[in-house]
Order: structure tokens, then C-alpha cells, then sequence
């Protein structure tokens, strides 16, 4: 931390401190007998929080108690083992799966401030006692996460609560691991660290309450980038403030964004009390109750999460039932994006996307046409992208699918050919009918062609054969020739479709492969995906020779999947493999790594980590690879880029962890993304910058 920041940091502490002592001190309030209320200044402004019973945050003799215990957990934002309480409720049971709520402190307090001032856990046993509340699960966290010179603890703990403690938690008890079972509230400094952090994870809590929020609280454009999006995934936004707080300004600031905004909210403003712990357990009390209220504790909701190898897939049912199982792998660029499901102009699903990739389910009986519809675009930062659905288990790619009204292409809404998994616009992409395909189908004279799950399967007669090899390519002009050899013998030939499809032949020859482009012209260029030699991958960007792609001012090169003049790919022996791989580290056999990055100028540099102990280095080339190490060492994994340079970045694919790929793209921890003006973010396979991306423990 520089020493402008650390003067500024140091002056919000002192402010913070005074008010806290100076202000709350001289206006406490009278007890349970003081007014509660809401300032309706909006009809979007929510009016439901009341004043509790008395006796409600006092222990009862004939009530059952919940457990209040110390867990450790390693934190990779601070390098440290850090602590916190927890609560598990009457009851609780590994049968069950419950929901969690993170319950922040304020400035100058620990883990401890909550539980001793604020008895949460005799709350949460009177409502759920009194039927009020269903039973969840309460963490009590220190946020102040600046163990071991980890810089501005303030904002390390962010890193520190979504790396490190919630996947503690829903590793190691019986939760629910979906945002719609996630809250975050907090009090004074821990009320501007859950607005902080929720409302800028949305895709992560949509249940949020700052309770006498401090001045740490960032600014409205910080907190709201996007009122459209928070107004979509949003479902509790509760403020509250006593009337005597010298702090109600900032929690004012935020409630009038929303008004003005017709952002839904709640703001609890109590009569006559000031910065204390009575307003701050009404508050929990009502937060609390409000939250199940909103389906914070509903069962289910329609969503399945599982996790395997520390990566999660979340899958939310759109209902229905029926004969017929369609998935849609999407994401969305802002988060809050709209789609839905139809067929034959009927809705089966319709969900709001989150940042990451995640798979939306729902079954029908319905027959016809399928169509995946993005309906909410605000034209500024809002775009959806569709990886692929499945039908009935059947894969179809979007990019494949010559229908699309929502992909931008040649300066309009669905202009182009419609191939690809974009919607810009608010528009759809056709999958074709539940019994058919979605793709084009293309039938040569050398063989037959079927087209299964959208895309296109040409087999041609190459004579048959106990090895059989695939090839996945396309043509940029559509009439591309291309030849597969084995040992010198051609055994496949075809013409090439614009669309990736695959061509498949056998043979009992053996020997070198090659897959040969014979008729290069204008605007005709070749791109190979990948074969597959008796089943297994081996992606044409690997290989070390390339006779047909342009590079460096001529024709010939190696490790891309482009062929631009006449020539061939390599692939490598039907025996052996076409796959480069760099083995390191560790000489484990416990936990097997497979990395599969780049460098932009091939010279980045990446360590493999666990818990901070470096199992591997490699020097990373421009093309796709794959790093492979094996160690005993066990904990939290993360990759990370240590010499960075001007023009210089690195791209992390996935890393595949005893077989379990895990997308960089999908890890909500990445320090090294250049994003909203400084390193650090989420949701990227991108480095800009010194720093890791962490994904998740070893198993």
C-alpha cells in the first residue's frame, strides 16, 4: 500500500472510530420501546420491517439451541489460517441442506463482536422456535482480513469471503451452494463491506443488508454500474439507520439511488436511536425474516448444484416435465441478461443469466422447433453467450446453427450467415425440431452423412479397418478440398462445408497422419479443429508441424489450426500421439495436473501452486499446450503469472485436475485480469497482470 493510501485509509479508520464512540455514545436510544419506520419515498421502496417483541434477542429456557463454534479454514487472499464462528441451527442434520447467511462486523471488531454484543444465534433460535424463520446456517467472519502484510484488509477480505471461506463452507457442511441460498448483511464498517461486495457479486447474493453503513461504502456508480442488471437479479436490498447517526447521510445516498431508480428496497429508519446495538439486532431481525421471505431458505427452487473436484455446475430447472430433456449452457456478459426456452413458439424455461457459465434445464412433452431467445438487452453491456444445448443428451453447438436473429454480423442484427453462439441483439437462435437436427447437412459422393445434435457426421468408404480416425474441420469458402492419409495412403477425402463438421474414416493402415488441403484459392483457407484417433483428442494447434499455415511471411509453420496455403497437418502416429506436452514438479502420483494455457509472445511464465508451494514452472508458448505435473501436496490450487511485460499476457484455457476440467473462465477469483481499470477481477481465462487465478481445492 502506497502512502497516500495508507493515509487515506488510516483518516476513514479515525472518522470511523469517532462516530462510532463519540456519536453512538451520546445517542443511545431507550430500548425496545422506540419506533420503527421506512421512508417511502418511492413506490419501489419496500415498507415490511417492524419493530420486534420485546424479549426477542433474550435466551429462552424451553427453546432448543443451535451450536456456536470456532472453524479455521486457509485463506489464500491473506496466506494465512484465518477464523470465524459459526451456527448451525436446532436440528441440523447432513440429511438436510440448508441455506447461509454471512453476518459482517463493524470497525475495530472480529469474529467475536456479533456473537458477544449482538446474540445472532438467540435471534435465529427464537424465530425459528417461533415459526417464523426455517432454520440456516450463520458464519460470523473476521473482516478485516490484513494478516501476514496482505495490504488493505478492508478489501482483502472480499477476496478472502469468496475464495477462501464460502467454498470452506459449502465444502465442509451440508449447504446449499446457489447464490439463491447465499445472504450477506453487516453492521457499520461490515454494512459498507456488504453493500461493497454484494451488490457488486450479484451473481453471488441476491440477499443484501447494511445495517448504519460506514463511510467505507463504495460511491452509487461503484455500487450500481448497472441499475437495470441489480434491479434484475436483486431480490432484498435492506438499509437501516437510526435518526440520531451521524452516519445516515451515507445510508440516505444509497436509498435515493434506488428510489430514483426504482430499485426495490428497504430502509429501516429508527426514532430516536443512534449507532448501537439496537438498531443493529432489529435489523438482523428483520433481515433475517425478510430474506425467507424472499425464498432465501425455499427448498430446491428449482436448482441442483453439484460440485466435483472444487468446481461447481449449477442447473436450474425450468419445470414442466415430460418426455423431452433440453440443457442450455449460457452466460451472460453483464449478469442479469434474460432468456428463454421455446418450442414451436411455446415457453418451457426462461432464467436470468449469471456472469459464468452455468446449465438451465427443463423438460416438456412438447414437439417442434427450438429456439433459445435473449429478450432484455439494455444496448450498452448486456450480451449473451450460448455454448451449446443438449436434446435429450444429444449435443448441438450454437456456432453451428444457421439461425440467428440477435448475432450482430455485417453492421446489423442478425446479418451474416447466423453461425455463431453471440446474441448482441435481442433476438433468437434456432436449434432446429426436438427430433431432428440443428445443423446443416452435407452428403458427399464418397461417403454417407448423418447429422446428429446439430452438427454434421460424413463416413465416407475408406476401405474399413480396426483404426478409426475423425477429423472436425471447415472451409472459410465452403468448397475447400481437403485429403486424410495414413502412412503415406490416402484413406478419406471431402469436400468441406463453412461450418465445423465431422468426417470420420477407418483403416487398418498404420503410420504417419496427415490431413492435407489440395486446393487453395481466393478466399479459401482450412480450419482443423481437432482428430480423433481411436477416441482420443488431438487438437491441431498442438502439433509441431504445419506446412500450410501462413507465418512469419510465408507458408509453413507449426501449432495452429489454420491452413492457408496447400500443405498438411501432422498429427503424429496412429500408435503415438500428435499432443505436445511439458511435464514438471513434484514426481506425486496423488494429484495429477494438466494446464492447458498460452503466452501471447510465447515467454510468460507460470508457477502451479498449492497452499503457496510451487509444484511446477513453466515457460509458456503462443500456441495452446498442454503442462502437465503430478504432486502429493494438497490444498488450495491457483496458477500464477509472475513475469509480466509489455505485451505480454497470458491465457489460461482450463486446468484439469485428476481429470476434472475446471474453466478459468469460471473461477470467481483472478488477480492478475486487467478489469474495471486495475488488475484484479473475476471470470476471465485473461492475465494481464502479475497475479493467479485460484481454482478451488485439490480433491
Amino acid at each position: 500500500m502506497n502512502f497516500k493510501r495508507f493515509m487515506i485509509v488510516l483518516g476513514m479508520v479515525c472518522l470511523a472510530t469517532f462516530i462510532v464512540f463519540f456519536w453512538g455514545c451520546q445517542n443511545q436510544p431507550t430500548g425496545p420501546e422506540m419506533e420503527g419506520g421506512t421512508l417511502p419515498v418511492s413506490d419501489k421502496s419496500r415498507a415490511d420491517a417492524s419493530t420486534p417483541p420485546s424479549g426477542y434477542d433474550q435466551a429462552r429456557g424451553s427453546t432448543q439451541k443451535g451450536q456456536v463454534s470456532y472453524i479455521y479454514y486457509q485463506s489464500s487472499a491473506t496466506n494465512t489460517q484465518r477464523r470465524a464462528r459459526l451456527y448451525l441451527p436446532p436440528g441440523y442434520s447432513t440429511s438436510n441442506k440448508y441455506s447461509v447467511m454471512y453476518l459482517l462486523h463493524g470497525g475495530g471488531g472480529d469474529d467475536n463482536e456479533w456473537y458477544d454484543n449482538g446474540a445472532p444465534h438467540v435471534i435465529l433460535d427464537n424465530l425459528i422456535a417461533d415459526g417464523r424463520i426455517d432454520p440456516f446456517v450463520l458464519v460470523l467472519p473476521n473482516g478485516n482480513a490484513d494478516e501476514g502484510g496482505s495490504g488493505d484488509g478492508w478489501e482483502v477480505f472480499t477476496n478472502d469471503l469468496i475464495n477462501s471461506l464460502i467454498p470452506y463452507i459449502e465444502s465442509n457442511y451440508s449447504v446449499y451452494t446457489d447464490r439463491e441460498h447465499r445472504a450477506l448483511s453487516g453492521l457499520s464498517m461490515g454494512g459498507g463491506q456488504s453493500l461493497n461486495i454484494g451488490l457488486t457479486n450479484l451473481g453471488r447474493f441476491p440477499y443484501i443488508g447494511g445495517y448504519s453503513s460506514a463511510p467505507n461504502t463504495y460511491s452509487n456508480d461503484r455500487l450500481f454500474p448497472n441499475p437495470a442488471t441489480t434491479r434484475q437479479q436483486l431480490k432484498l436490498l435492506f438499509l437501516s439507520i437510526g435518526t440520531n447517526d451521524n452516519l445516515r447521510s451515507y445510508n440516505d445516498r444509497v436509498s435515493n439511488f434506488c428510489n430514483s431508480n426504482n430499485i426495490p428496497h428497504t430502509y429501516f429508519i429508527i426514532q430516536g436511536a443512534g449507532h448501537d446495538w439496537n438498531v443493529w439486532k432489529q435489523s438482523f431481525w428483520n433481515f433475517a425474516q425478510m430474506a425467507c421471505d424472499e425464498g432465501f431458505t425455499t427448498g430446491g427452487g428449482g436448482s441442483t448444484t453439484t460440485t466435483s473436484g472444487g468446481y461447481t455446475t449449477t442447473t436450474t430447472s425450468g419445470g414442466g416435465g415430460g418426455s423431452n430433456t433440453i440443457v442450455v449452457r449460457a452466460r451472460g456478459t453483464g449478469g442479469g441478461e434474460h432468456i428463454y426456452l421455446s418450442l414451436d413458439g411455446n415457453t418451457i424455461g426462461d432464467w436470468n443469466l449469471t456472469t459464468s457459465y452455468q446449465n438451465y434445464s427443463a423438460s416438456t412433452n412438447n414437439s417442434g422447433d427450438i429456439n433459445v431467445c435473449f429478450d432484455n438487452d439494455d444496448g450498452e453491456n448486456m450480451d449473451v453467450q450460448i455454448d451449446y444445448i443438449t436434446v435429450n443428451g444429444s449435443t448441438r453447438q450454437a456456432e453451428d446453427q444457421t439461425y440467428n436473429t440477435g448475432v450482430w454480423q455485417n453492421n446489423e442484427c442478425g446479418g451474416g450467415d447466423g453461425r455463431s453462439e453471440w446474441l448482441h441483439c435481442e433476438g433468437c437462435i434456432g436449434f432446429g425440431s426436438v427430433s431432428g437436427g440443428g445443423g446443416a447437412t452435407t452428403t458427399t459422393a464418397a461417403g454417407t452423412t448423418t447429422t446428429s445434435g446439430g452438427y454434421t457426421t460424413t463416413t465416407t468408404s475408406g476401405g474399413g479397418g480396426s483404426n478409426s480416425i475423425v477429423v472436425r474441420a471447415r472451409g472459410t469458402n465452403g468448397d475447400e478440398h481437403i485429403n486424410l492419409t495414413v502412412g503415406g495412403s490416402q484413406i478419406g477425402s471431402w469436400t468441406l462445408s463453412t461450418s465445423m463438421n465431422n468426417y470420420s474414416a477407418s483403416t487398418n493402415n498404420t503410420g504417419g497422419i496427415n490431413v492435407v488441403f489440395d486446393n487453395d484459392g481466393t478466399n479459401r483457407d482450412v480450419q482443423v479443429d481437432y482428430i480423433t484417433v481411436n477416441g482420443s483428442t488431438r487438437q491441431a494447434e498442438n502439433q509441431g508441424t504445419n506446412t500450410a499455415v501462413w507465418q512469419n511471411g510465408s507458408c509453413g509453420g507449426s501449432n495452429s489450426e489454420w491452413m492457408h496455403c496447400n500443405g498438411y497437418i501432422g498429427f503424429g502416429d496412429v500408435g503415438g500421439g500428435g499432443t505436445t506436452t511439458t511435464s514438471g514438479g513434484g514426481g506425486g502420483s496423488n494429484v495429477n495436473y494438466t494446464l492447458r494455457a498460452r503466452s501471447t509472445d510465447g515467454q510468460g511464465q507460470v508457477n502451479l501452486r498449492t497452499d503457496n508451494n510451487t509444484i511446477a514452472t513453466w515457460t509458456l508458448g503462443s500456441s495452446m499446450s498442454n503442462y502437465n505435473a503430478s504432486s502429493y501436496n494438497t490444498g488450495d490450487i491457483s496458477v500464477e503469472f509472475f513475469n509480466d511485460a509489455t505485451d505480454r499476457d497470458v491465457q489460461i484455457d482450463y486446468l484439469e485436475v485428476n481429470g476434472d476440467r475446471r474453466q478459468a473462465e469460471d473461477m470467481p477469483y483472478n488477480s492478475a485480469v486487467w478489469e474495471d481499470g486495475s488488475c484484479g477481477g473475476d471470470y476471465s481465462e485473461w492475465m494481464h497482470c502479475n497475479g493467479v487465478i485460484g481454482f478451488y481445492n485439490t480433491p
